[in-house]
């Protein structure tokens, strides 16, 4: 499908309202994205017949539409906006472990935007696993406006329904301090493992985060501000790299570029 043409200009317009997007051909470039990625799922269901899901179940309730055009409506309850996501999966329970007690904690929720991000593999900030985010999640009966838009694809139709929206409260990953990245760091990978992120991948992320946290620049002025900075840039170019086809090492620590935003402080 042409994602740039007339027919997704709507589409295109709400993910750069909603701040999916920050542009026109950047949201094109996500619709597109999107649909790669639902189009090879479905082929290595077609390879492997044994891992097919269940027969796609009615549509959900929540507004869905084909080339563009459709709408959209409330969801009032994080059940309901999960079943949304979750819509045309067969979902089965697991085994239980008889005899297996439960945890001894529970740790908190973060938001279903955040949960959303990490499912699609997707670059996500740092505050949602922040005790700032975690606190607004808690606190959050997440309804969700009738203009926010996700993508997914089947064989014959791309279907736009309502996910859940970003956090008007968040903040980017240059302002916050080095405590909350390394407090939430921790979160961050607890879930990406969670959400099915590869181990080479969780593995990357915290060499990165344990050789920033570990740099001598920190000892020197402005440097928690400094491995504030490369954090925030280096880890979302590291996803738009991968979402581009050539990936770096995100763990192997640029010193030039380091130091290059130590001076511009």
């Amino acid at each position: 499908p042409n994602f740039a043409g007339p027919v997704f200009a709507r589409v295109r317009k709400l993910l750069v309202k909603n701040g999916k997007a920050e542009n026109d051909e950047e949201a094109g470039d996500f619709l597109l994205a999107e649909w790669l990625e639902a189009r090879e799922t479905e082929q290595a269901k077609a390879r492997n017949p044994h891992t097919r899901d269940s027969p796609t179940p009615p549509p959900a309730r929540n507004s869905n539409m084909a080339g563009g055009q459709g709408h959209s409506r409330e969801c009032d309850t994080e059940e309901e906006q999960m079943d949304t996501k979750d819509k045309g999966k067969a979902k089965t329970l697991p085994p239980i472990p008889r005899g297996k007690p439960a945890p001894l904690s529970v740790s908190k929720p973060i938001t279903p935007f955040a949960v959303n991000k990490l499912r699609n593999k997707q670059y996500v900030k740092l505050w949602y696993f922040t005790e700032e985010g975690l606190n607004r999640a808690a606190g959050s009966n997440f309804s969700y406006p009738d203009n926010v838009v996700m993508v997914s694809h089947t064989d014959s139709a791309i279907h736009v329904s309502v996910p859940a929206p970003p956090s008007k409260d968040v903040k980017k990953d240059e302002e916050l301090t080095w405590d909350q990245v390394s407090k939430a760091r921790t979160l961050f990978l607890q879930n990406a493992k969670m959400y099915g992120w590869g181990d080479e991948h969780l593995e990357v992320l915290a060499i990165f985060f344990l050789a920033l946290d570990a740099h001598p620049i920190r000892n020197e002025v402005k440097g928690n501000q400094t491995v504030v900075r490369y954090q925030a840039r280096y880890r979302r170019q590291w996803h738009l790299s991968m979402d581009q086809g050539s990936p770096f090492d995100l763990s192997v620590i640029n010193e030039e570029a380091l130091h290059a935003i130590r001076r511009d402080i």
